[in-house]
Order: C-alpha cells, then sequence, then structure tokens
C-alpha cells in the first residue's frame, strides 16, 4: 500500500500538483476497488478519487459523492432544456418575423394610398387651373373687336381681345379653345395659325369640350352666356370626371352679335 501510495505522490510531481506550496493535498487510502486500489486526494478544498489503473482519468467526488461531471455526458433532463430553448427561440423569432412582415405590407399600402390621393389632387387642381383658363379669356371675349371674329361651334370657340387698344386685330390676338386628341389647346396667333396645348396628356387627359350659346335680349343684359363642359381623365383615377361652369360674355350681346348668329333661344 505504501509503494502505491509513493507511486501516486511521484505521478502527482508529473503533473504538477507539487509546484503550488499554497494548495493543500492530502493523499488518504480509501481502500480497494473494482479496478484497484483507490487514494483520496484534497485540492482546493475538494477531494478526488483516483485508481491505480485510471490515473489518467481524474473523476473528484466529495466524501465519496461524485461532486464534477465534466466528464460525464449531460443528462436527459438537460437535453430536453436545451431543445426547449432553442424551440422558443425559433417561435420568438417567427413572431417577431411575422410582424416585421405585416408592418412592412401595412406601411407600403398607406404609401401607395397617400401618393394616389396627391396625385388625383394633382389631376384636380390641373383641372381647376384650365377651367379658370378658359373663363378668364372667354369672359374677356371680343373687347373692342369686330363681331364676326367671334365664332362658337359644339367643340371650338374662337374669338379676339383687343389687347392694345388700337381699334386693330393684331396677330397676337386672335383666341380660342378647341380639343386635339386629349390636349385642349388655345390658339396664340392669327397668321399662321398657332395652337398651343394647355395640358400634358401623359398626365391629364382632356376626353371632351362641349360649348353652348345661349342668347340673351334682355334691355338689361350683361350679356350672352356660354354654357362650357370638360371630361377629364388622369392615369390614377379609375373613371372620368365632369367639369361644368357657365360664363356671361359681357362683349357679346343683342347689339355686338355676328351677322351669323349660332346661339340658341334667349336666356
Amino acid at each position: 500500500m505504501a509503494r502505491h501510495a509513493r507511486t501516486i505522490r511521484q505521478q502527482f510531481g508529473r503533473i504538477g500538483l507539487a509546484q503550488h506550496s499554497k494548495q493543500q493535498r492530502t493523499l488518504h487510502t480509501v481502500g480497494a476497488a473494482g479496478h484497484g486500489t483507490q487514494f483520496r486526494v484534497a485540492r482546493h478544498g475538494h477531494w478526488f478519487a483516483i485508481t491505480r489503473h485510471a490515473m489518467p482519468h481524474h473523476q473528484p467526488v466529495a466524501h465519496g459523492r461524485w461532486q464534477c461531471k465534466a466528464h460525464q455526458q449531460p443528462s436527459r433532463p438537460h437535453r430536453f432544456g436545451a431543445v426547449l430553448d432553442m424551440v422558443n427561440l425559433l417561435i420568438g423569432m417567427a413572431m417577431g418575423l411575422g410582424i416585421l412582415a405585416a408592418a412592412s405590407t401595412w406601411t407600403a399600402m398607406q404609401w401607395q394610398s397617400d401618393r394616389h390621393t396627391a396625385q388625383r389632387s394633382l389631376a384636380q387642381q390641373d383641372i381647376r387651373a384650365l377651367m379658370d383658363t378658359l373663363v378668364h379669356d372667354i369672359r374677356r371675349a371680343q373687347f373692342r373687336s369686330q363681331p364676326q371674329h367671334f365664332q362658337v361651334s359644339p367643340h371650338q370657340i374662337l374669338f379676339s381681345i383687343n389687347r392694345n387698344d388700337n381699334a386693330q386685330r393684331d396677330n397676337n390676338e386672335c383666341s380660342g379653345f378647341r380639343l386635339n386628341g386629349t390636349a385642349l389647346q388655345t390658339q396664340t396667333a392669327c397668321q399662321p395659325v398657332v395652337w398651343t396645348s394647355l395640358n400634358d396628356s401623359r398626365t391629364l387627359q382632356i376626353l371632351s369640350l362641349n360649348f353652348e350659346w345661349s342668347c340673351d335680349n334682355n334691355n338689361g343684359s350683361l350679356g350672352d352666356l356660354l354654357w362650357l363642359q370638360i371630361t377629364s381623365q388622369s392615369p390614377h383615377e379609375p373613371t372620368p370626371s365632369t367639369w361644368q361652369r357657365h360664363v356671361r360674355m359681357r362683349n357679346v350681346h343683342a347689339r355686338l352679335r355676328p351677322d351669323v348668329t349660332t346661339c340658341n333661344s334667349a336666356a
């Protein structure tokens, strides 16, 4: 037995245990086991059981009970807990990704709705600007101009404006409106005749342009009445929009009408 104890001390000296003076090492004989003589060594306050035939594999015990399980396989409950933690992690990640996808979809739909609303608002502003232009110019039609320069058809109107008050019809005093395809055009020159588009057909299409001239033969007439209608549609509108206005032509009345009158019955 003493010989075995010396052998164990020598082996501990080889692995460096004897070099730590501050560590208390005590070797006690436990007794014979199935694999040979067993000893207990105290290190850092813990006991290690050592057998003669299994010296490289130290298995720590404390007072005869196993303490360190570094060389043992994890128990079944421990493995079940690790699997459960992994499942919980995957479920949490799936829920987080689902919430993120829902938030992204809602944001995209809201952005698209706001974009369509803004585009429809711009289209309405454009058509209002066109209507205001028509009303403003038609209201000033035939100011100090000859009656024969005024012509109204169901889809076109021609008139002149004496811009410089010289009692002559200059080349830039011819005006009017017509529909060319899906573009609303205005006349800007007499000779040669020049028509200029007022809208961009890519963003706003004018589908129809209609005029109706109503004569006012009353003594206190403030001018004949012109009814105009515009049907428009933008690429972002599912259905066309119709706009109507009535314009009082202050310079067109019973005394200043053309010889060939095409207006309707008296208003």
